[in-house]
């Protein structure tokens, strides 16, 4: 058994550390005080907001001290603190730390800080900022374990799901508070109302069924995603962690365990 530091609660982050957990390891998630997670109920991220939340079987409660992250740790749950600078790490004796942030930038992490780190997508080179890499674009190489050199860069565009890809994005069309009409799990038909931002409507690109939404007490920007439509209309999907983020646990599983060797 590792403690594990997942940095990050987002919906590819929190089907990592669903694949740990379940595992028998110990796993702590550090957030951002406003996490902007799409996919909420498939994110441990939703905590934050809540105080607790469930992710398939797996609960995850809000910690606010060390004690607290032991505790709820104690009794079968995975504790997440608001700490994004991860300060946790000076009570917390982490052996793995996983940068599951998906901010597809080049990010700074200290490899000499006696934690061994993997980083999720683009942004990571092994020996600068990560000692292993997983690729998370979809195709033949998605969950590929990395050893040197980075993943593949971002190229801006959503995978394909159901024969859809950008167009399945709802974006902010202007800055503000979102009001939402439709929740994760509701049906949407094409031209269909689901949001509105500072008065402005975002409608439903075409039938499907709600994937996620942003938190509605989140400030958005013009142009962020704050939703997912799914035209597939499996709405058991909308609570199920992603086959791509099994297959990236699957990868970051297989690290820890040949190192636990």
């Amino acid at each position: 058994m590792s403690m594990i530091l997942i940095r990050g609660g987002g919906d590819l982050a929190s089907g990592v550390a669903a694949c740990l957990f379940r595992a028998g390891h110990k796993v702590l998630i550090s957030e951002l005080r406003n996490p902007a997670s799409v996919r909420r109920r498939v994110s441990f991220s939703e905590a934050v907001y809540s105080g607790q939340t469930s992710v398939e079987e797996i609960k995850g409660r809000l910690a606010v001290s060390i004690e607290d992250v032991i505790l709820i740790q104690d009794e079968g749950e995975i504790p997440i603190i608001v700490d994004p600078d991860m300060q946790i790490l000076s009570e917390y004796s982490a052996e793995y730390l996983i940068d599951a942030r998906m901010v597809k930038r080049r990010v700074e992490n200290d490899l000499e800080f006696g934690l061994t780190v993997i980083g999720l997508g683009p942004g990571f080179l092994v020996g600068e900022n990560c000692h292993y890499a997983i690729e998370t674009m979809r195709g033949e190489t998605l969950g590929e374990i990395i050893n040197n050199g980075s993943p593949l860069e971002d190229t801006g565009i959503p995978g394909l799901i159901g024969n859809k890809s950008a167009e399945r994005v709802l974006r902010a069309p202007t800055d503000g508070k979102p009001n939402h009409f439709k929740e994760i799990g509701e049906n949407a038909m094409k031209g269909e109302i689901i949001t509105e931002v500072g008065g402005m409507s975002v409608t439903a690109p075409f039938d499907g069924v709600i994937r996620g939404i942003i938190h509605p007490d989140l400030i958005v920007h013009k142009g962020m995603k704050i939703g997912d439509i799914d035209p597939r209309n499996d709405i058991e999907l909308c609570f199920s962690i992603s086959d791509k983020a099994v297959k990236i646990g699957e990868s970051v599983l297989k690290i820890i365990q040949e190192s636990d060797k």
